[in-house]
Formats: C-alpha cells, sequence, structure tokens
C-alpha cells in the first residue's frame, strides 16, 4: 500500500506542477495527508469484500491510480476555498462541487456490491 501511496503522490505532484509558469515558489511535496485521505476514501467507496487481501487491494487501486492523482489535486487546489462553493472575481466566477473528493474523478474505480445474508 506504501508503494501505491508514493506513486499516486508523485503523480499528483507531477500534475500540479506541469503547468507551472515558474513564478511561483518551488513546491517541494505534495502533501501526504491530501493523498491518505483520498485512498482511504476510495477503500470505502470500493466496497471490497472482506475476503480481499491488501495485495488485491492494491492491485484493483493500482488500476485507478492517474484517477485517485487527479482527486488529490483536486481536494489540494480547494484548500483556502474557506467553505465557499461559489466565488467571483474581475467577472470570473468559479463554483465548487460540495464534496470534499469530486465523484465524477473517481467513476472508474471497481465497485463491488455487498450483500446481507
Amino acid at each position: 500500500m506504501n508503494e501505491l501511496i508514493a506513486e499516486i503522490r508523485a503523480l499528483a505532484k507531477a500534475y500540479l506542477t506541469e503547468s507551472d509558469d515558474g513564478d511561483d515558489e518551488e513546491f517541494e511535496d505534495f502533501p501526504l495527508s491530501i493523498v491518505n485521505f483520498v485512498v482511504e476514501y476510495a477503500m470505502k467507496k470500493c466496497n471490497f469484500p472482506i475476503s480481499f487481501k491488501d495485495e488485491r487491494k492494491v492491485k484493483e487501486l493500482s488500476d485507478c491510480k492517474n484517477s485517485l492523482a487527479m482527486a488529490c489535486v483536486d481536494l489540494y487546489l480547494k484548500i483556502g476555498a474557506e467553505g465557499q462553493n461559489s466565488y467571483s472575481s474581475n467577472g470570473v466566477t468559479r463554483n465548487f462541487k460540495y464534496e470534499w473528493v469530486n465523484a465524477s474523478l473517481l467513476e472508474n474505480l471497481p465497485n463491488y456490491v455487498r450483500t446481507i445474508r
């Protein structure tokens, strides 16, 4: 799991810095707390069966690591929004989705159905 988290963290940093124009301060490393939060959120959304071992869960989530990294970047960019769901300045309006982790970024996660016996 630690390797997957490290890969997602590196991808999130790459996505965040690829459009950097060099005017901003140097970005050291992507916050681990955000990556851990998104991975934990994703694991809950997947409804993995109890029989799945950690290796199987990591394999399933590895197929979606790009989406997980983009969800991390999305959450990182919401920092400082002070709980606002919209913002307007100089004729430009931004609207934020209400949920912390944008569900549309995680639509391709595996989703197992739990049954009651």
